[in-house]
């Protein structure tokens, strides 16, 4: 089970609170390819026509081999980069994350958090 530190110390990024609320936001359950262009597009505030492929395979692989590793290790989510799935679990764990993640005043990422393409 995730410790309140470790909790913390998962939330400290940017890019997995992205991944934790984008989760969220479909159901639990995400391809990798569609997280990267969501965090690219949310980390570089442009709508999801305008983010080069650059700059998701960027978001693709920061997701792939620090962000998604970090989180299936602490066993929060469950992914697999041959079948481009990630999953989100639902345990103790998860909802102890999801306990530390309300007592930070910066949660979730608001800045991040609107959508580009919804901008005005």
């Amino acid at each position: 089970m995730v410790t309140q530190t470790e909790a913390f110390r998962l939330l400290a990024s940017a890019d997995r609170q992205l991944v934790l609320h984008e989760l969220c936001e479909e159901g639990g359950d995400a391809s990798i390819s569609e997280l990267s262009e969501r965090i690219a597009a949310r980390r570089h505030r442009l709508s999801p026509d305008k983010i080069s492929d650059k700059q998701v395979e960027r978001a693709r692989v920061r997701l792939v081999h620090a962000h998604l590793p970090k989180l299936s290790e602490a066993d929060i989510i469950n992914h697999d980069v041959r079948d481009n799935t990630v999953v989100l679990n639902e345990d103790e764990s998860v909802a102890r994350l999801f306990d530390a993640a309300d007592e930070i005043d910066g949660w979730p990422p608001t800045d991040l958090l609107e959508h580009p393409a919804r901008r005005r």
